[in-house]
């Protein structure tokens, strides 16, 4: 059977498909975009993640350090108070400054500690502990 249709009638398939494969590949780089940019946030929101528990640690060792301080100093003058303990940017990070406050009153060591403090929200940790004479 010969095709009956007039030849000026007939649809134009190549250029139907090219429309399709346009509108296919712009989908798909929405998608990948889509996906890339998520990525991207998460990356990003990692990498903060991990630098505040940097910081947390950070403060959770100058803490023990400051306990250990106050425990060497009133074994060595039980008549001792506490002291404020700067730390200043270059001697625990390069541009990170920290600040540990101990005081002891009535056997009783209290210890804060502020890292790092030349920024605009430090994080703090406080321990309260009996000293044992």
């Amino acid at each position: 059977m010969k095709n009956t249709v007039p030849k000026y009638l007939r649809r134009r398939d190549s250029g139907h498909r090219r429309g399709v494969v346009v509108v296919l590949a712009i989908v798909v780089i929405l998608i990948c975009s889509g996906v890339m940019a998520q990525l991207g946030r998460r990356a990003l929101l990692d990498r903060r993640q991990a630098d505040e528990n940097l910081l947390l640690i950070q403060t959770q060792e100058l803490v023990q350090a400051g306990i250990r301080r106050a425990e060497v100093a009133t074994n060595r003058d039980p008549t001792w108070t506490g002291e404020t303990w700067e730390l200043p940017a270059g001697q625990i990070h390069q541009t990170n400054a920290g600040e540990v406050v101990i005081n002891v009153v009535e056997q009783r060591l209290t210890v804060v500690a502020r890292y790092p403090v030349n920024h605009a929200s430090p994080v703090q940790i406080t321990r309260s502990i009996s000293l044992a004479r």
